[in-house]
């Protein structure tokens, strides 16, 4: 099972996400558009099924309170010269820092530690014809700084079809109202 960890985001911000994403739909770009939006906290990589009961039980052992994450602009990696993936960031928020170590040391000896830079992924180019147009594209679309609760996480499963991925549900891990 191909496995992630993430938090998602509410409608309000999903519908402005999803209006994000037709801004930049232009023919110079083609681009895979997420079908779906969350702020990823571990990716996993692919896990053996039977170690799957193994890391709900080390995540649902997390107690952590709730909290706000504020959109702030666009982004791509991993760089301007070579644009891998399009993002909309977020404003440094220390409590998403916390919980993604967190959910990193639930799971320490079973999988390495990464680099975290919070972000929630809009779409991964295919090709791109105008690459000095499409930076200047995203420089002047401007991200309102809409916010969403962090009132759970869960455990995905990232089912890789034809037509881009599918997300099911695993598990869901509360955050507790402080």
């Amino acid at each position: 099972m191909r496995l992630f960890i993430a938090i998602d985001v509410s409608m309000e911000v999903d519908n402005l996400l999803r209006e994000l994403q037709k801004s930049l739909s232009v023919d110079y770009a083609r681009i895979a558009f997420t079908p779906s939006f969350h702020l990823t906290l571990n990716f996993l990589g692919n896990v053996p099924d039977d170690r799957v009961s193994e890391i709900k039980r080390r995540v649902s052992k997390i107690c952590f309170n709730r909290f706000s994450i504020t959109l702030d602009k666009f982004g791509v990696f991993p760089n301007e010269k070579y644009i891998n993936v399009v993002w909309i960031g977020v404003r440094d928020n220390e409590e998403i820092n916390k919980l993604q170590k967190a959910v990193e040391d639930s799971l320490i000896g079973m999988f390495p530690r990464e680099r975290f830079h919070a972000h929630i992924t809009l779409g991964r180019i295919k090709s791109l014809r105008d690459k000095a147009g499409f930076i200047s594209l995203i420089k002047s679309l401007h991200v309102i700084p809409l916010s969403f609760s962090a009132d759970k996480f869960r455990l995905y499963e990232s089912i890789l079809r034809m037509d881009g991925p599918e997300y099911r549900i695993i598990e869901e891990f509360d955050l507790k109202i402080s």
